[in-house]
């Protein structure tokens, strides 16, 4: 893939020639951010996208496809909860 990022084993972040890193490439989609990395992929291609995210009706979703093997998402996370404006005050 052109253009990686490597992103060390969280054991490695210290050691970052450890060679457990993963490639990871970002690609605007017609639908969203893909995500694609190194060695991993989704039912239909070689090369597949794992994760897309996408923006539902003003929410940002996250959908991640964890198991090759499954034509469907594993995963569809509404990111709406972390919105700012959701933050409540705490008071001390």
């Amino acid at each position: 893939m052109k253009n990686i990022i490597a992103i060390d084993k969280l054991d490695d972040v210290d050691n970052p020639d450890g060679g457990n890193s993963v490639g990871i490439k970002l690609l605007r989609g017609s639908y969203g951010v893909l995500v694609k990395l190194d060695g991993f992929s989704d039912r239909r291609s070689n090369d597949g996208e794992v994760v897309l995210i996408e923006n539902r009706e003003g929410n940002p979703h996250v959908i991640v496809w964890g198991d090759i093997n499954s034509e469907d998402p594993t995963h569809v996370i509404n990111l709406a909860g972390a919105n700012k404006s959701r933050r409540k005050n705490e008071s001390h």
